[in-house]
Order: structure tokens, then C-alpha cells, then sequence
């Protein structure tokens, strides 16, 4: 259950949740802490949640009931409340990454923990092209009657901004994962680099 989000660096959101945590009969003897910050980082780390974002760690243990065992069942049960770091930047906001690959479909971003960012070719400078025997994106840049190929390249340093979020629910049937189907993505940013000061660090330097 998400209780309350809120921005507590930039592209970083701080995300008060409440939720049972089962800890199971052969762990009963190890530091009860450890034991739910495992239990958690097992349930949420590097997990996408709906609507919320990318879980990056847990921040704080805030409070948890006293701990529960019912008939029949060999684990303790605790109810916690807790605070999760999650990576969610906001529309508009500028962001430093690397090419991780260019397609036809436009040139993908990373930003090390996150690889599922996308600029898709009409958010590419204008008078980019896409070079099929390169397997590259060339931006024609024009200054003062001549005309230079900048490639924008796999590993390039590169300042985008991002315009557009996309969340797919994971837990619905038809975008479960099925032999032979197309990859579905539980979260997905769209990025442009039409703005001055955007695009391949080294265009700026």
C-alpha cells in the first residue's frame, strides 16, 4: 500500500509504504533488522511499481506491528511501515546519461540504473538521419554554409530532457510475457534533444 510520495532530490522520490512482510522459519534466528531489510530488498528492490516508479533502496524502517504467527503456517508475519528511494524524474527535467544503442525507432538512453529511456526521431535535432550502414542517427549541422555529420554514437555522453512517462501494468493478462511476443516494459521514459544545450555532451565542448 503506497501511503504518501514525495520529491526529496530532483529525479529521486521518497516513498512512505505500509505493507506484510513474512519471515520465514529459517531465518527466525538472524537480527530481526537484517531480516526485514532482506525480506524487503527482496520483495522491492530494482522493481518497477505502478504508477510510483523504480525502487532504488529502502531509506528507513518506520514503525512495524508486533510479530505474528498463525496456525498452520511456519512464518512470523510483521506489518511495516516504511520509506523507499525510487527513481521517477519529473516532465521537464534535464538529465545526464549515455547512448546505450540507436535503431531505426530512435536512440535509447541510460543513466547507469535505468536503460528504458527513448528519443524517438522527430525529438532529434532537426535534419537528423538515419544511417542504416552505420547503424547510427547523423545530425546534419549546418553553420555558415557548410554542413558537418555529427554521429551520435553507443557510449556518448549525452544531456536530454524528458517529456513524456509511460506505465504498463505488469499484473494484467494480456501484458504478461508470452513465447514469441514483443518485450512489454513496465515503465518507460520519452526524452528530447531539440533544445540548445541538449544532445551529445561533446557538440557543446
Amino acid at each position: 500500500v503506497i501511503v504518501v510520495v514525495y520529491y526529496v532530490l530532483a529525479m529521486f522520490q521518497l516513498v512512505l509504504m505500509r505493507d506484510v512482510i513474512n519471515i520465514p522459519p529459517h531465518r527466525l534466528g538472524w537480527e530481526l533488522t537484517r531480516n526485514l531489510r532482506d525480506q524487503l530488498a527482496i520483495k522491492y528492490g530494482d522493481k518497477v511499481i505502478h504508477n510510483i516508479g523504480l525502487v532504488i533502496a529502502l531509506f528507513d524502517i518506520l514503525d512495524m506491528s508486533d510479530p505474528v504467527v498463525l496456525p498452520g503456517q511456519p512464518d512470523v508475519i510483521l506489518t511495516l511501515e516504511f520509506r523507499m528511494i525510487v527513481f521517477r524524474p519529473f516532465i521537464g527535467e534535464v538529465l545526464s546519461g549515455h547512448v546505450s544503442k540507436s535503431t531505426p525507432e530512435g536512440v535509447y538512453v541510460n543513466v547507469d540504473f535505468f536503460h528504458d529511456i527513448i528519443i524517438t526521431p522527430e525529438c532529434l535535432p532537426q535534419e537528423t538521419v538515419w544511417h542504416e550502414q552505420d547503424n547510427s542517427w547523423v545530425w546534419k549541422y549546418k553553420i555558415n554554409g557548410d554542413t558537418h555529420d555529427l554521429y551520435i554514437d553507443k557510449g556518448e555522453a549525452i544531456r536530454i530532457i524528458i517529456t513524456k512517462e509511460k506505465f504498463v501494468d505488469m499484473t494484467a493478462d494480456i501484458n504478461k510475457e508470452q513465447e514469441g511476443a514483443a518485450k512489454v516494459l513496465p515503465y518507460m521514459l520519452y526524452a528530447q534533444i531539440t533544445d540548445p544545450g541538449l544532445g551529445l555532451l561533446s557538440w557543446w565542448s
